[in-house]
C-alpha cells in the first residue's frame, strides 16, 4: 500500500507538473525599438501583448541577453540564439520615426519573420495611440504562432531591474527620457564600474551597442521640422450615411388681425429622414502642397413625412436638402484640422393633397449659397468631435408659392451649426452621432395694400415676420480612407537615400592601432564610439 500510494502520489505531482508547465503563458522578447521616443510605442505594443495574457521580457533583460551571448537582432539566428536563452515564442522588434513606426514579429522557434505592418499618426502621442488601437488587429494572430525554440532553457526571470520606461502602465518616456538616461549612464561610466552595474552578465566586455538595427526597415521618414514634406493623418475619402428625425417649427409674429383666414403655424415633433455626405480631396493621394487640400463637400438629406391639417385632412409632405461645394482644410497636428466651405443648395418642405388650396400653412423651398466654417479634433481612443456653422444667403424669398399666395414683399436669411461626436471602430470606420439645426428668420415688409387690395387684385397676408427652426438628430457610419501624399512623393522628387553601412573591418584597424599606439582599451575606444553612433542612431 505505501508503495502504491508512493507511486500515486508520484504520478499526481508529475501530472501537476505538465498542467503548470502548459498553463504556463508563451514568453514575448520586446527589446528597444529603433528611433527617438520609441518608448511611447513599444509601451502600446507591451500593454496590447499583456492584455492577451502573454508574459513580457523587456529592454533591459533583452539586452542582458545579448551581451551575454553575443548574439544581435539583426538576424535569424541572432533572434534564435536570442529566444533560446530567454525560452521566447516570439521577439518583437520596431522602428520609430517622427510620425510613422514599423513593427515586426519574429518567430523565436526559427527568427523568422511570421509578419509586420505600419502605422501612422501626427505625432508620437497620437502614434502610439495608433499603435495601442490596432496592433493586436494587425499583429496578434502572428505573435500567436510563435514558438519556443527546441532546447530553451527553463523560462526564468533575470536578475535585471526594469527600465522606467519599461512600465507600460505609466505614461512618462515619451520624450525618450527614460531611454537617454542609462545611454548616457552607460557613455560617462569607466568600463569596470559599468560591468559591475549589470548582474547578470559581468564578464561581458563587449556593449550592447554593438547591436546592427533590425533588418526590416520602414521608409525614411522626413526630417525633424520639414512639416510641409510630412504625410497627413487627415483621409482623403470621407463618406457617411446615416438615419435621423427631424423637428420643424414655423411661426408668425405680429400677424394682422385682418388675414382672413387667419394664418396658422405649423409643428412636427419629430419625423424620420435618411441621409447621405461625402467629403472627397481629389489631389491628395497624388500631391502634397496646398492643392491637396481642396476637396468637394456634398450632402444630401431626404426627409419621409406626412401632415394632418386642422381640420384633420391629411397632406404628403416633400421634405429634402441637398447642397454641394467646395472645402478648403487647413490641418494641424497631423490628425486634426479647420476648414472653410462654400456651398450652394435647396432646402425644400412642401405640401400636397387634395385640400392644399385650403391650408394656410405657406411652402418654403429655401435656395441657397452657404458660406461656413467647421473644426474637427481628434481624441486619444478613437473619439472625435466636429464642430460646424454657417450663414445661408436665400436668394429666391422661400420660393415662389409663399411669395405670390402670402408675402410679396419678404426677405428671408437663415443660418446653421452642427455639433457631432465621433468613435473610430477601426483605421477606416467610424460611428457617429449629431445634431444639427437650421433657423431661418423673415421680415414681411407688409403694407396696407396687401390686406386691402385694389380690385380686382387678391388680397394677401401681412405681418411682421416669421421664424422657420429645424433640428435634426442624427446616427450614422462613416468610411474613410487614405492620408495624403508627402510632399517628396506628389513632386516626383526622389527620397534622400540611407546613410551607407559602416565598414564591417574597421574594429580590426582599431585592433592594429591600439597595440602599436599602446594605449590600452583600444578596442574598448571602438566599441564606445560604435555604442554612441548606435545610440545616436536610436535618438534620431
Amino acid at each position: 500500500m505505501t508503495r502504491i500510494g508512493f507511486g500515486g502520489f508520484c504520478v499526481a505531482l508529475v501530472l501537476a507538473w505538465s498542467t503548470g508547465a502548459h498553463a504556463a503563458p508563451k514568453r514575448i522578447g520586446i527589446p528597444k525599438f529603433e528611433g527617438a521616443k520609441e518608448a511611447l510605442i513599444r509601451k502600446a505594443v507591451m500593454k496590447a501583448v499583456k492584455a492577451h495574457g502573454y508574459e513580457l521580457v523587456k529592454s533591459r533583460e533583452m539586452e542582458a541577453a545579448m551581451s551575454r551571448t553575443g548574439a544581435h537582432a539583426d538576424s535569424d539566428d541572432g533572434l534564435q540564439t536570442l529566444a533560446k536563452d530567454l525560452a521566447l515564442a516570439a521577439i518583437i522588434t520596431g522602428e520609430v520615426g517622427p510620425r510613422r513606426a514599423k513593427i515586426v514579429v519574429h518567430d523565436g522557434g526559427e527568427g523568422s519573420l511570421l509578419g509586420d505592418a505600419s502605422f501612422s499618426g501626427a505625432n508620437p502621442r497620437k502614434l502610439a495611440v495608433e499603435v495601442g488601437r490596432d496592433f493586436w488587429r494587425k499583429l496578434g494572430a502572428d505573435v500567436g504562432r510563435g514558438q519556443v525554440p527546441r532546447g530553451a532553457k527553463k523560462a526564468q526571470k533575470a536578475a535585471v531591474a526594469d527600465a522606467p520606461e519599461d512600465d507600460e502602465s505609466t505614461e512618462g518616456g515619451e520624450a525618450g527620457g527614460g531611454d537617454e538616461a542609462p545611454m548616457a549612464d552607460k557613455k560617462v561610466k569607466p568600463k569596470a564600474e559599468a560591468a559591475s552595474s549589470d548582474e547578470t552578465a559581468p564578464e561581458a566586455e563587449a556593449p550592447a551597442a554593438h547591436r546592427k538595427k533590425p533588418k526590416f526597415k520602414m521608409e525614411t521618414p522626413p526630417p525633424e521640422g520639414e512639416e510641409s514634406g510630412a504625410p497627413s493623418s487627415l483621409p482623403w475619402f470621407d463618406i457617411e450615411l446615416g438615419f435621423g428625425g427631424l423637428n420643424r417649427d414655423l411661426s408668425f409674429y405680429q400677424p394682422s388681425p385682418m388675414n382672413s383666414p387667419p394664418l396658422l403655424p405649423y409643428s412636427l415633433a419629430l419625423g424620420p429622414i435618411v441621409f447621405g455626405k461625402l467629403v472627397f480631396f481629389p489631389a491628395a493621394p497624388f500631391v502634397g502642397g496646398p492643392l491637396a487640400d481642396l476637396g468637394l463637400d456634398v450632402k444630401i438629406e431626404q426627409g419621409i413625412v406626412s401632415s394632418k391639417g386642422a381640420n384633420g385632412a391629411s397632406f404628403s409632405n416633400v421634405v429634402h436638402e441637398f447642397a454641394g461645394g467646395l472645402r478648403y482644410r487647413f490641418p494641424f497636428a497631423g490628425a486634426d484640422d479647420f476648414y472653410l466651405s462654400g456651398t450652394g443648395g435647396e432646402h425644400a418642405f412642401t405640401f400636397t393633397g387634395t385640400n392644399r388650396t385650403a391650408l394656410r400653412i405657406p411652402d418654403t423651398i429655401y435656395h441657397y449659397a452657404r458660406f461656413g466654417a467647421g473644426l474637427r479634433l481628434m481624441f486619444g481612443d478613437g473619439f472625435s468631435v466636429t464642430l460646424d456653422g454657417g450663414y445661408r444667403y436665400v436668394f429666391n424669398q422661400a420660393g415662389p408659392q409663399i411669395v405670390s399666395s402670402f408675402f410679396p414683399h419678404l426677405t428671408v436669411q437663415g443660418a446653421d451649426a452642427e455639433l457631432g461626436g465621433g468613435y473610430a471602430l477601426s483605421s477606416n470606420f467610424e460611428v457617429r452621432i449629431g445634431v444639427n439645426w437650421r433657423r431661418y428668420w423673415y421680415s414681411m415688409h407688409s403694407v396696407l395694400a396687401d390686406v386691402m387690395p385694389t380690385p380686382p387684385a387678391t388680397a394677401k397676408d401681412a405681418a411682421g415676420g416669421a421664424v422657420d427652426q429645424y433640428f435634426t438628430f442624427t446616427a450614422s457610419i462613416a468610411f474613410t480612407y487614405g492620408t495624403t501624399a508627402p510632399k517628396s512623393e506628389a513632386s516626383g522628387e526622389e527620397a534622400p537615400p540611407p546613410p551607407p553601412p559602416k565598414p564591417k573591418d574597421r574594429n580590426h584597424k582599431r585592433h592594429t592601432d591600439s597595440d602599436e599606439g599602446g594605449e590600452g582599451g583600444g578596442d574598448s575606444d571602438s566599441g564606445g564610439d560604435s555604442g554612441k553612433k548606435s545610440g545616436g542612431d536610436a535618438d534620431e
